[in-house]
């Protein structure tokens, strides 16, 4: 499947100061843990695109494609933190978070499960804008 002109777009204006990835985060109202998310997700299912990597076309002027990544794995994508309580480490974890491309190996989407102490689970979901843009993030 090939990437639209603007999902290429999004790809290629990326740089390492300027990830272009969509980044939300969600304050549950207890805690969860890493298997239970973990199930969640294999449950409801993953749209097709976050289970594809985008290749590059070798040809020039040809936009890239979204092909099935063969290796696969939701342990890649959905990964566990450790933070002590309160709200500044979480917003300091946030901001080096985001900060970081995402590996162009795999599909181009992260979630990061976030205990912190006895605080409650946070939950930050990155998915970069080349892979699905906000209106397609709501279907």
């Amino acid at each position: 499947m090939r990437l639209g002109s603007e999902d290429t777009a999004w790809l290629h204006m990326e740089d390492p100061a300027n990830p272009m990835v969509i980044n939300s985060l969600l304050l549950l109202g207890g805690t969860l843990d890493l298997a239970r998310l973990q199930a969640i997700l294999e449950k409801r299912g993953l749209p097709a695109r976050f289970r594809m990597c985008v290749v590059e076309s070798e040809r020039p002027l040809r936009l890239p494609r979204l092909e099935p990544d063969p290796k696969f794995d939701l342990a890649r994508h959905v990964v566990h933190a450790e933070l002590p309580a309160g709200e500044a480490a979480l917003r300091d974890f946030v901001s080096r978070e985001i900060a970081v491309p995402l590996p162009r190996d795999r599909p181009l989407w992260k979630t990061i499960l976030v205990d912190r102490g006895p605080s409650p689970t946070a939950i930050l979901f990155r998915v970069h804008h080349a892979l699905a843009d906000g209106f397609a993030l709501l279907a």
